[in-house]
């Protein structure tokens, strides 16, 4: 078994994806860093900078097929400077074309450029995914618009409302989420290309040209200024990351908590031959949902080390970034795994509506106490109103017997209201309020998100 259980072959599924793993692999750690020499000699190339033609060779050979990595891995035990990498870039470089590469950069340069290369492919999974399952939940506002269901304040019922409502909410705040990773890619791609502390001290005269010549070919933005200890948008990231992990978590544990057998509401994916225990063959665990939630919650933990890592000294620390090698590529990695287990969920969750409608009834008419009173309030006034129907939910609770019972005894009611006034007023389905309409605004401004 693999040290990091990312990388497991037993149980890497639970914790990693192989499409973010590739992201994430040291194949492209040192692609992206030779994107960015190869950038930089062309950008140079251009400007005149470095002769042409040596530029052109150094942008063939920028492939980390040529790379001999057991060296490179050697190299790196000695120096975590680029200069390892030079050394074996310059290997696979015929004539003295190894001369011209990293013409005056500092190692910070291509370590930072690399990694937001890295960031913007692992930020496109990671978006598409969380639109799919945005998608996915809008189909389920639209299927279950109308279907009634208990809402629960402090976990117990509160007031009736649809689980089209319930997952309306859900969606609004998926798309929050995604409306930050979008502001967040024009603050985190910027390019790193300054120098050793960030004066280009070493390109006076056409340093400025070669940082908007590089972010053009790298479709980066050019930054204002050296960023080599200003890690912000590094923990923007990772807090973006935390921040779309709670939202998920929500969502996931509301499905999660909703699948108890006292309630079955919701129930994750299930297939013949899923097994949920060696010795209870009646389990139907929500075993996905808690894979989904174990690394949701091991994404939101590591926000904290890369916001600590904002603290670095003077104008180079390696301190941050070594941190941020670390935590955001796992960051990544978990999120992105749980964002497709997610996304198998919602788009295969079984959803109980005929259980959704039995708990409506459980305490036998004390959820439409909001409803018995505003009626009330109408001819006794909402404060007497309000006392006459604890009273009465009082006793229907401790006795545990139909409210209506109770309302049908008291003369105050019966005075001024039928039975057929009050079995309206009793009735969860004639009480849903504004959802739908609340579910239709969401479906409206959202459309482009539904397939």
């Amino acid at each position: 078994m693999a040290s990091m259980m990312e990388d497991s072959r037993v149980l890497g599924f639970l914790f990693g994806t192989d499409e973010m793993r590739a992201v994430w692999s040291e194949k492209n750690w040192v692609q992206k860093w030779l994107d960015t020499e190869a950038a930089l000699a062309r950008a140079q190339g251009e400007l005149g900078v470095i002769p042409r033609e040596t530029a052109d060779v150094i942008v063939s050979h920028a492939r980390a097929e040529e790379i001999d990595m057991d060296a490179l891995a050697e190299g790196f035990r000695s120096s975590i400077t680029i200069v390892p990498l030079l050394n074996a870039f310059k290997k696979s470089l015929p004539s003295d074309a190894g001369e011209y590469v990293h013409w005056g950069a500092t190692s910070q340069d291509i370590y930072d450029t690399g990694l937001v290369l890295m960031e913007r492919e692992a930020c496109s999974i990671i978006l598409r995914d969380a639109k799919a399952c945005l998608s996915a939940i809008l189909a389920l506002v639209k299927k279950y618009r109308d279907t009634p269901e208990a809402g629960r304040t402090h976990v117990v019922h509160a007031i009736p409302i649809t689980f089209g409502f319930k997952a309306a909410g859900w969606a609004d705040e998926l798309k929050r989420e995604i409306e930050r990773f979008k502001e967040m890619e024009k603050r985190a791609f910027v390019l790193e290309m300054d120098g050793a502390v960030g004066t280009l001290a070493s390109q006076p005269e056409k340093g400025l040209e070669t940082q908007e010549k590089m972010a053009e070919i790298l479709g980066l933005r050019v930054p204002l200024i050296a960023w080599h200890t200003a890690r912000d948008n590094q923990a923007e990231l990772a807090s973006g990351l935390a921040l779309l992990a709670g939202t998920m978590g929500r969502i996931c544990y509301e499905i999660f908590t909703l699948q108890r057998t006292e309630i079955l509401e919701l129930e994750e994916p299930f297939f013949k031959g899923k097994i949920g225990s060696s010795t209870m063959p009646h389990k139907r665990n929500p075993a996905v949902l808690e894979n989904v939630l174990a690394l949701l919650r091991n994404v939101r933990t590591t926000a904290p080390a890369i916001v600590e890592s904002m603290i670095s000294e003077n104008e180079r620390d390696w301190g941050c970034f070594i941190s941020e090698w670390e935590g955001l590529p796992r960051a990544f990695v978990l999120m992105a795994t749980a964002l497709k287990k997610a996304r198998y969920i919602l788009e295969n969750l079984i959803v109980y509506e005929d259980h959704m409608k039995k708990n409506l009834f459980l305490q036998k008419g004390l959820m439409m106490s909001e409803c018995v009173m505003m009626h009330l309030a109408r001819k006794l006034g909402r404060l007497t109103a309000h006392h006459i129907v604890y009273d009465a939910c009082m006793e229907a609770y401790e006795k545990e017997i139909p409210l209506k019972d109770v309302l049908m005894k008291t003369k105050v009611v019966t005075d001024d209201f039928t039975e057929e006034e009050i079995d309206t007023m009793l009735n969860p389905e004639q009480y849903l309020g504004l959802a739908p309409i609340f579910c239709d605004r969401v479906l409206e401004a959202y459309k482009e998100y539904m397939e």
